[in-house]
């Protein structure tokens, strides 16, 4: 029988090892081998610490769970750490930024177009984006009118908006002290305060994918049993909906949702097969205009042109890939685009917080939502993982894991 540190001394010293380990990474002058040294020493000390810990439960979790204590997290602390949040999406709103970038620009210009002309189409650009972003921001400046303060100020209201969906999202997967904490983590993240000063389509992500997850959370969770044919509906129209709002990172959201569905019918009835077939009609119905808009304007072209082979694999490509991870917690490649300028895209303390959850979640493998928090991790990193240059917004849809997984760590 090996001897075990008890459980509070355990995660402290974890904890503390994890942050002084991801300070050093990110914000450290540091070489990059210098780095992968730090990494080196530091990860078997935390695993080995890891082993010989006693665990103990967490904050949230799926239905199937064993249930855990409710998080005490003060109320006044989360409105002022969501206040704060909402305060940096507005601060200095015209002039933190001197004038819009080219995409900013592209977008301005197609959406005034738009409301002067009413010239409809559905993919914009050569990117092939779609509608959605830019027929909204023309109904926003229709009667606004066009100005540095109208173009910001539509991704900053998308974005302090999302903060309610976030919270009751969270309160469909735990306890409301949890989805407090998860939404303040949430409000004051760098990645979503950046992504919020912006004006281009990626902004409208987050909102599908928590509407999703919502959805997602009632029909686990049983809070839908009165009406679970309109959630499944829902969640359909919210699923088949992101691929009208990003649709080349989306394939493997939809793939943890329906995974996640299928998990929890495991013992298939009239009902179950009734909600399956239900949500693929309404899915399919939602989503054919997308098919058939495709397939007649030749869809995906740019994009295949920015994924990379295994015949051309080289050693800067293996650094394009890795730096989509080493991005989120402590730095990457020059040459990339909408990625941090200085360490990682989230902050020392989540990042440390982030790996104590997914070291509970894999200490607790059995638990369902670890399982499917990690993976859910794994698989949106994919569409930026196999592309071949850095564009940080294509691995958005990662961003609430790494905070549920961060606030499992708290």
């Amino acid at each position: 029988m090996r001897p075990r540190i008890p459980a509070p001394w355990a995660e402290w010293l974890c904890f503390s090892l994890f942050l002084v380990l991801n300070a050093l990474l990110a914000l450290g002058p540091f070489s990059l081998v210098s780095k992968l040294w730090i990494g080196a020493a530091g990860l078997p000390a935390l695993i080995l610490l890891s082993f010989f810990s006693k665990s103990h439960g967490g904050g949230a979790g799926m239905p199937e769970n064993p249930p855990q204590p409710p998080l005490n997290f003060p109320v006044w602390t989360g409105l002022l750490f969501i206040g704060t949040g909402l305060f940096l999406r507005f601060c200095k709103l015209t002039s933190l930024s001197t004038w819009p970038n080219p995409d900013e620009s592209l977008a301005a210009v197609i959406a005034l177009h738009i409301s002067q002309m009413g010239d409809w189409h559905f993919f914009y650009t050569t990117a092939q984006n779609t509608f959605v972003y830019f027929w909204a921001l023309a109904a926003w400046i229709k009667p606004l009118g066009l100005s540095l303060t109208t173009l910001w100020l539509f991704p900053a209201a998308l974005s302090s908006l999302t903060l309610p969906l976030l919270y009751l999202t969270a309160r469909q997967w735990g306890s409301r002290g949890f989805s407090l904490l998860l939404t303040a983590m949430g409000s004051l993240a760098y990645w979503a305060v950046y992504a919020g000063r912006n004006g281009f389509p990626t902004i409208l992500v987050p909102p599908a994918e928590l509407l999703s997850l919502f959805f997602l959370g009632r029909l686990l969770s049983g809070r839908s049993t009165s009406r679970p044919r309109r959630d499944t509906a829902c969640l359909a129209l919210a699923l088949a909906g992101g691929f009208y709002v990003y649709s080349p990172a989306w394939p493997p959201f939809v793939i943890l949702v329906l995974v996640a569905l299928a998990a929890s019918w495991k013992a298939p009835g009239s009902q179950a097969r009734f909600s399956a077939s239900l949500g693929s009609v309404v899915f399919s119905a939602a989503l054919l205009p997308f098919v058939v808009s495709a397939f007649r304007e030749h869809y995906g072209s740019y994009f295949r042109g920015l994924q990379w082979s295994a015949s051309s694999l080289e050693f800067q490509q293996l650094l394009v890939s890795a730096s989509y991870l080493t991005g989120l917690f402590w730095g990457k490649k020059d040459g990339d685009y909408y990625g941090p300028f200085w360490g990682g895209l989230f902050d020392p303390l989540t990042a440390a917080l982030f790996f104590m959850g997914a070291l509970y979640a894999w200490r607790n493998r059995a638990s369902p939502t670890g399982k499917w928090a990690l993976a859910a991790v794994v698989l949106t990193l994919l569409p930026g993982i196999f592309s071949s240059n850095l564009e940080f917004f294509r691995v958005f849809l990662v961003l609430p894991f790494v905070l549920f997984l961060a606030a499992e760590g708290f």
